[in-house]
C-alpha cells in the first residue's frame, strides 16, 4: 500500500507518479489526511480536482458502494467521484514499484465571494449572504 510520503512524492513529479493526470499541478502543496484517505488539491488541464489516495484496503470499498448510486440522483449537488484504477506509481522501499488506485473528484466553478456578493440587488440578500 502506498503511503503519504510516496503520494507527496507523486505530486511533486506527477510525470513519474501518475499515468493519466502526468500533467496535473499541485495547487497548494498541502495534504490533508482523514481516517481512510489522503486528499489533495490539483489542477489538470482547465479542471480542478480533489484527489483521495487510499490509506487502508477498506477505504476504496465504501467509495465502490456510493459510485452506483450516482447514477439515480437527478440534482447536482453531489460531486461525481471516479476511480482511477492504477493511477499513481511508486517505489517501494525496496525499489519495486506499486501502483494505488486514486479516487479524483472534480471541483466545481465557483465565483469569488466579492463577486457574488457584488451581484446581489437586494440589500437584505446581501445581508443574509454576509
Amino acid at each position: 500500500m502506498a503511503t503519504i510520503s510516496s503520494f507527496r512524492e507523486a505530486l511533486a513529479n506527477p510525470q513519474r507518479g501518475f499515468r493519466r493526470m502526468a500533467h496535473l499541478c499541485w495547487i497548494d502543496g498541502r495534504i490533508c489526511r482523514s481516517t481512510y484517505f489522503a486528499e489533495a488539491e490539483v489542477e489538470c488541464g482547465a479542471e480542478r480536482y480533489m484527489i483521495f489516495m487510499p490509506l487502508a484496503s477498506s477505504s476504496l470499498k465504501r467509495v465502490e458502494r456510493i459510485i452506483p448510486l450516482h447514477r439515480h440522483l437527478i440534482t447536482s449537488y453531489v460531486p461525481r467521484m471516479e476511480i482511477l484504477r492504477g493511477e499513481m506509481c511508486v517505489m517501494d522501499s525496496v525499489g519495486g514499484e506499486v501502483k494505488c488506485d486514486i479516487l479524483r473528484e472534480m471541483i466545481p466553478a465557483g465565483e469569488p465571494f466579492a463577486d457574488a456578493l457584488a451581484a446581489v440587488a437586494d440589500e437584505r440578500d446581501a445581508e443574509r449572504l454576509l
